[in-house]
């Protein structure tokens, strides 16, 4: 199979909700608040119950983004490679950094962090798609996106990504209560 028929699927995390309660703490090493490691972990258990299995994990080194990722680690065994430049990327730096993944990886996740996050979404998907969500946040604490296309991690996403979905950890709990 050639680069330009490989079926691609990347992941984007936002870190779940952090604790503000520490005015002196740097940003950097705010830890998750008691609502963020529930909305984590209920992320983790969704992703896990739906197959998304990602090969490898690239994080932002603040403290929030690994205890985001330590929920989902805790239930599989995964690659992670922990990089000080996605704190607080912009786009077109994630963008470089999942561009240098190995070809032999298929299912990317990466963790980190708003307003990189939601101005990605927005690049890589039609901004006028989103136009009922205006007053909401694309990509709010604890949110997972998910895209594919055919091709490699070198090449311009923008071309032929596809948006499979977003789910926040808001829509998980509404699902649940609705569901008992």
């Amino acid at each position: 199979m050639t680069n330009s028929t490989t079926l691609r699927q990347l992941y984007l995390w936002r870190h779940a909700k952090s604790d503000w309660n520490n005015l002196f703490l740097a940003d950097h090493d705010r830890p998750l608040a008691p609502r963020g490691k529930t909305a984590a972990k209920d992320m983790a258990n969704w992703m896990l119950d739906h197959s998304l299995r990602p090969e490898l994990v690239l994080c932002s080194s603040a403290k929030r983004t690994q205890q985001t990722l330590k929920r989902l680690n805790k239930r599989m065994a995964l690659k992670v490679e922990i990089l000080p430049e996605l704190y607080h990327a912009e786009p077109e730096r994630i963008l470089e950094l999942i561009g240098k993944v190995n070809k032999r990886v298929h299912n990317l996740m990466v963790i980190g962090h708003n307003p990189g996050f939601e101005e990605l979404v927005m690049q890589l998907t039609d901004a006028a798609s989103h136009s009922a969500r205006l007053t909401e946040k694309i990509m709010p604490t604890g949110a997972l996106a998910q895209f594919s296309w055919q091709g490699s991690w070198s090449k311009q996403l923008e071309a032929n990504v596809q948006l499979e979905q977003i789910i926040c950890p808001r829509t998980l709990n509404q699902a649940t209560q609705t569901a008992e």
